[in-house]
């Protein structure tokens, strides 16, 4: 059988041919897909069916923590996401959810704040005040006494406020809590337990600094148990998978020689002003 030579020219043409126009439109078909991913997450458009980590905290696996809590210190300058820092009475948390609660009933919309993925959550700034003031000092204490690096009575705590979510809330957008180019240690959230958390009551959902792989973890725990999640870390609050309420309450501290960095708005009160030195506290 003899193949003309311009058939054989014709049939690479028209092969070569197809091969681009499918990547054309492979390549046009990735673009609409991105632009309309980012129009969602843009607008919080379908955003629970968008695979996020934060939708999906029940497959990710627990942060385990450490020994001990200089561990656990460690693994948080290193890391960027640490738990098993402190350990509060259980009666003290629920007269802390009970104000959290209250004050969520009578607080304007001045008092929230302008979080990542409003829908089925909220960030209610709350005074440093009653079971709030008390939880806070133990907690500073606690280390103090210890003589642990996260105690500087030079620090400045620049936001006191209680993260609630709502069952059915979607995942909350990822994010870092600050532009600023600034170390693991030296703008820190510290979260109190207020009631047992596991994968489907919003855990904290965050990307751990640790190999050459980071991988995401869910943050879970026992009523009382304190984490803490750095500001330049990628995180975002889970999906409520449940029928509850989560509630917690977190501080964040800024450390020597930082005064403070930039977050956008800080979730504090305006009668703090920039903030509550720590030694004025303990």
């Amino acid at each position: 059988m003899i193949i003309n030579i311009d058939t054989i020219y014709t049939m690479i043409a028209l092969t070569i041919k197809n091969v681009l126009l499918l990547l054309m439109l492979l390549v046009t078909l990735i673009i609409v897909v991105f632009v309309v991913l980012n129009y969602c997450i843009k607008n919080e458009i379908a955003l629970s069916y968008i695979p996020i980590p934060s939708n999906y905290a029940y497959v990710l696996p627990s942060l385990p923590c450490k020994a001990n809590i200089r561990q656990n210190i460690d693994r948080l300058y290193r890391e960027g996401v640490a738990c098993g820092l402190g350990k509060m009475p259980l009666m003290l948390c629920d007269k802390v959810k009970k104000d959290i609660i209250h004050w969520d009933s009578i607080a304007d919309s001045t008092m929230y704040g302008n979080i990542n993925t409003r829908k089925g959550r909220s960030d209610l700034y709350i005074p440093l005040e009653g079971a709030r003031l008390e939880i806070v000092k133990r907690l500073l204490l606690s280390w103090k006494t210890q003589s642990l690096p996260l105690y500087n009575e030079n620090a400045t705590i620049t936001e006191v406020s209680s993260l609630i979510t709502y069952p059915g809330a979607i995942g909350q957008r990822i994010h870092e809590d600050t532009v600023d180019t600034i170390r693991y240690k030296d703008a820190i959230s510290f979260g109190i337990f207020l009631h047992d958390v596991d994968k489907t009551l919003a855990p904290l959902v965050a990307k751990a600094n640790n190999g050459l792989f980071p991988w995401w973890y869910c943050l879970t725990g026992k009523k009382g148990e304190v984490y803490a999640w750095c500001s330049k870390v990628e995180h975002g609050g889970g999906a409520n998978f449940s029928k509850l309420t989560r509630y917690l309450f977190y501080i964040s501290i800024v450390y020597p020689p930082l005064r403070k960095i930039e977050v956008g708005e800080y979730s504090l009160l305006p009668i703090y002003g920039n903030g509550i030195r720590v030694g004025n506290i303990i």
